[in-house]
């Protein structure tokens, strides 16, 4: 063993025997959880049993569009939606200029990634598309 490794070992039991000795008594005044008798019940304290009323489904309805429910229920929905539309149109620009593309050649990788998602997001098994 290294000697600079020694002289911490020592000091962390030395430290850990110090405060095992200086630790307080066990305060024997108080009465142990067992000897604590619990307070006696009547027979009247028995919780009564009440019944509920189902709840009734409401009609069916028409099939909810999840983008206009999320804009009606948030009204900032809809902004989301039109900043993440903003912000994939941006990177399309970026790409196509990076690329080097074309007007048509941009308009098809549009679509291309339009479609991928569509299929993704129809895939996926918590969708509601």
């Amino acid at each position: 063993m290294k000697p600079c490794l020694v002289v911490p070992i020592i000091a962390a039991l030395v430290g850990f025997g110090i405060g095992w000795l200086a630790k307080p008594a066990a305060d024997t005044a108080l009465p142990k959880p067992s000897a604590v008798a619990a307070p006696a019940r009547k027979a009247t304290d028995k919780p009564v049993a009440t019944a509920i009323a189902p709840r009734e489904n409401p009609a069916p309805s028409a099939p909810a569009n999840p983008v206009r429910d999320a804009a009606a229920i948030h009204p900032a929905a809809e902004r989301v939606e039109t900043g993440s539309a903003a912000k994939t149109a941006a990177k399309m620009q970026r790409l196509a200029e990076v690329l080097g593309l074309s007007a048509a050649q941009q308009a098809s990788l549009s679509d291309i990634i339009a479609e991928t998602q569509q299929t993704a997001i129809a895939s996926h098994p918590g969708s509601s598309a």
